[in-house]
């Protein structure tokens, strides 16, 4: 099996495609709006990989506790008023999004590219 170095774009892109594409006719057939992660799995079984199946399956399923445990300490906090007032949330935020872009643009000018 050839491992690529560098992906195709173009060749990922339309395995997405025709991944959702299967799966938003999986949910239509339904009646549902939403597509849904039992829809891409199914789509992926009738699309002929079904060995991503298991992996993802074991994903979901850890994304589904951390989410629940997530939810669940942000439930807590929201009952506590969040322990901060506004004027702090709004600077925390704005501290984690100057975080977050010196890390994407490697700690140059926050907002500009490098």
């Amino acid at each position: 099996m050839r491992i690529l170095r560098t992906p195709d774009w173009s060749t990922l892109a339309e395995f997405v495609q025709l991944i959702s594409s299967e799966a938003s006719e999986l949910s239509d057939k339904e009646k549902k709006t939403t597509i849904m992660p039992e829809h891409v799995l199914a789509a992926l079984e009738s699309l002929g990989f079904g060995e991503f199946s298991a992996d993802l399956q074991r994903a979901l399923e850890a994304w589904k506790a951390e989410d629940k445990a997530a939810t669940s300490s942000r439930s807590k906090l929201k009952g506590k008023g969040g322990g901060m007032s506004e004027e702090e949330a709004v600077a925390a935020q704005q501290a984690l999004f100057a975080a977050a872009r010196a890390r994407v643009w490697g700690g140059a000018e926050a907002g500009a590219p490098p």
